[in-house]
């Protein structure tokens, strides 16, 4: 949020129009989009942690309701760098 948002505040999206179910500090991420508990949580196009729970739209998506799965996400990258090195397919 590039504001602070106090609960029931208009916020408009890319995707429309929502409402704040809650107060999102400036800075903060709010829920465009329903995220069911699982899925991957994703900012600007890359996953950036997985819902430990459902987060509703208009939501603030923070380390109360998101799993910070980054560093996962590098390791899984590096490990395939390297298997590609071994294998040839980088010189």
């Amino acid at each position: 949020m590039l504001n602070e948002a106090a609960e029931g505040i208009e916020v408009h999206t890319s995707l429309g129009t929502l409402i704040s179910k809650e107060a999102i500090p400036v800075g903060h991420k709010i829920c465009i989009k329903e995220i069911p508990c699982g899925s991957d949580v994703i900012k600007y196009g890359l996953p950036i942690g997985s819902a430990i729970c459902d987060i509703p739209v208009g939501s603030w998506v923070h380390s109360h309701n998101v799993e910070d799965t980054t560093e996962d996400i590098c390791n899984a990258y590096i490990a395939a760098y390297y298997t590609k090195i071994r294998e040839g397919c980088i010189p």
